[in-house]
């Protein structure tokens, strides 16, 4: 099987010339690292692109042998300065706590288990109801009162998504795979069902997670 690609091939420039093949899923990030380098060019932005492989308008193509650093950057200086000058002081008269919108949270997830509960046969259906349900999570992503549920589980719905769809299109048949892929996805359900949880009980806590175990 070839490997997965989401939508129609496209060929773009290549960072050091010719070209590279990506597909959308894929070329939505180079254009939104385009935007982002145009937005901070008149600032005085000098962004170079190490990578091999699509072009970013903007930035410089160098190699990552090249790259000379006269001055070794003290990383608390860094960080002391995005905490001193890139943040305003939070306003404490407001509750904050009001803000959260729980309930809409838990509507989002559960409407998207419901997407995903849609009865499937074939890759092709199982791919449809996939994107269905991310479609329907970036519906917020104009919605300010709910940008921050959108970036809340929107890392996760893609990061799951694309594991989804590399046990659905690289194993099996059409019809074979399909309840490999629907015990897959249940593990992602039982998470959009728990989250809402989680989140109420922890929106302030800091995890406590052992990334050494």
């Amino acid at each position: 099987y070839q490997p997965i690609q989401i939508g129609d091939k496209v060929t773009v420039p290549g960072n050091f010339g010719g070209t590279v093949i990506s597909d959308h899923f894929m070329y939505t990030g180079k254009e939104q690292m385009d935007r982002l380098v145009e937005l901070y060019k008149p600032q005085g932005l000098n962004c170079y692109n190490c990578s091999n492989g699509a072009k970013i308008e903007g930035a410089y193509p160098l190699h990552s042998k090249d790259i000379v650093l006269q001055v070794e950057q003290d990383k608390s200086q860094v960080i002391d300065y995005i905490k001193q000058q890139l943040f305003i002081p939070v306003d404490t008269e407001v509750d904050h706590k009001e803000l959260l919108d729980f309930e809409a949270f838990e509507h989002i997830c559960k409407t998207m288990v419901e997407i995903l509960d849609t009865e499937v046969s074939n890759r092709g259906e199982a791919l449809d109801t996939l994107m269905e349900s991310l479609r329907y999570l970036y519906s917020f992503k104009a919605e300010t009162r709910y940008l921050h549920l959108f970036l809340l589980i929107e890392g996760e719905a893609l990061y799951v998504t694309s594991t989804l769809l590399g046990g659905l299109y690289n194993f099996g048949d059409d019809e074979e795979v399909i309840p490999y892929y629907m015990a897959l996805l249940e593990h992602w359900k039982s998470f959009l069902r728990s989250a809402p949880t989680m989140y109420r009980e922890r929106w302030d806590v800091l995890s406590d997670h052992d990334w050494k175990k």
